[in-house]
């Protein structure tokens, strides 16, 4: 009782077992799909996150370390998509890393396209 120590097999079992269940741990927060709280999509307006991520190329893929959501935010950085949605930068990872100038000209083109259309419609009767 006083005075011993535990052993090393005793400790590095102990330990072993510790980090096979936070790997279970981490492994369901990853399955479950969680969907965005109330404070998350009060900050996302706040920021007005709607008419600012026209403006940037880049989309970043995030993880909250405490809560395990996942998010994608276009954003010029990190840090920024991070305050956007009101999380701290040092409580998020990132995931992944993604350009969006492709899907931004396939965007404008179908825009174009449909602008076209309607313009068509507006002279032939028939269609409309």
């Amino acid at each position: 009782m006083f005075g011993k120590s535990k052993k090393d097999d005793e400790i590095s079992t102990i330990d072993i077992d510790k980090e096979e269940k936070n790997e279970k741990t981490v492994e369901t927060e990853d399955e479950k799909a969680v969907t965005m709280s109330w404070k998350e999509m009060k900050a996302l307006k706040r920021s007005k996150y709607d008419e600012k991520s026209s403006k940037y190329n880049k989309s970043f893929v995030i993880r909250h370390k405490k809560t395990g959501m996942i998010v994608e935010l276009r954003a010029a950085s990190v840090l920024q998509a991070a305050s956007f949605i009101g999380w701290r930068p040092r409580h998020t990872v990132l995931i992944k890393e993604k350009d969006v100038t492709v899907e931004k000209e396939a965007q404008d083109k179908i825009d174009a396209v449909n602008a076209e259309i309607e313009n068509k419609k507006e002279n032939c009767p028939a269609l409309t």
